[in-house]
């Protein structure tokens, strides 16, 4: 049974969320049958992470429940699913939600080698809801454990890349994408944030190429929240559609941000949310709104659900 725990956080780890998810349940089972609740604990806040990484919202809350009715005898175990709490809501744009959960891991009492991987999710978080003066908070302690091993420092020189501009953020996501390249899980987040930035400053062709990567790993990995923030990316960076297109489906008559911004008006996000996802101004979000609703023959935003809820399912 002890072999179990390491066994699926190594899995987790390098991306093998398929077969991390098998062990962990069927690990769940035996400790459960044999009454070693510390284990079923360890185990359902591994399980917490796994469930926010492949999108199952809510697998991932229930399991936190119930981890956190312990979090007072196993800390580690309680910042190990806020962490993945923090990870589904930052994965969903719930930028100041994950910034709340991913503090609560980086700053709390709790301290393990797992933990600090966190780092790179609440610099992200804090960034998107625009609170910059947290973003170097917990910097110190990943530099420390980066100094040991290769996936440290490229996680740090991600956070970098987050936090400068120009060439030097560019400079920072090569770093981070060259050091790493068997952690396909991690290769891919940093993919998929370089993508976003080479799009904001118009490098189209690298942006494209940079995205449907993120996209393939993780499809293939089963990291279904961010494969649909890649499409989503990439839907911005796509192809007017055709004339017949435009007559069968008046969201085609979009243009690609127009149509992002409508998905996510559509899911529930407020104007803030989305501008803070997208890199605008809640200002921008009301005006493509403004524009996009004539085009789709709506006249408010709670008509947004009903003409965009299978579109977006199914995106």
């Amino acid at each position: 049974m002890s072999a179990l725990e390491p066994l699926a956080i190594g899995r987790l780890l390098r991306g093998d969320f398929r077969d991390a998810q098998s062990e962990v349940a069927e690990g769940i089972l035996l400790a459960s049958d044999i009454g070693m609740d510390m284990q079923v604990t360890v185990l359902k806040a591994i399980s917490v992470w796994l469930a926010a990484v492949t999108g199952d919202a809510a697998r991932c809350h229930a399991l936190a429940a119930d981890v956190r009715e312990h979090a007072a005898l196993h800390p580690t175990n309680a910042a190990l699913a806020s962490w993945g709490v923090g990870l589904l809501d930052l994965a969903d744009g719930r930028f100041e939600q994950a910034l709340d959960r991913l503090e609560e891991v980086c700053g709390g009492p709790a301290r393990h080698d797992v933990l600090i991987r966190a780092v790179p999710d609440q610099v992200e978080a804090a960034i998107r809801a625009g609170r910059g003066d947290l973003a170097r908070r917990h910097l110190p302690g990943l530099a420390a454990w980066a100094e040991h091993n290769v996936l440290g420092k490229a996680l740090e020189a991600r956070c970098q890349a987050m936090l400068a501009d120009g060439d030097e953020a560019d400079r920072h996501y090569r770093a981070a994408l060259a050091l790493v390249t068997d952690r396909p899980y991690e290769h891919a987040r940093t993919r998929l944030l370089y993508g976003e930035w080479l799009r904001r400053k118009r490098r189209r062709s690298e942006a494209r190429t940079t995205l449907a990567q993120a996209d393939d790993t993780f499809t293939r990995l089963g990291a279904t929240r961010w494969a649909e923030r890649a499409r989503a990316e990439l839907a911005v960076l796509g192809d007017r559609p055709s004339a017949r297109a435009l007559a069968d489906d008046p969201l085609q008559r979009l243009t690609p941000q127009e149509l992002q911004i409508v998905r996510l008006a559509a899911a529930g996000h407020s104007n803030r949310e989305i501008a803070a996802r997208l890199y605008l101004s809640p200002r921008t979000v009301g005006h493509h709104l403004y524009r996009a609703y004539p085009k789709i023959g709506v006249t408010r935003r709670t008509e947004l659900a009903k003409l965009v809820s299978v579109d977006v399912l199914t995106s």
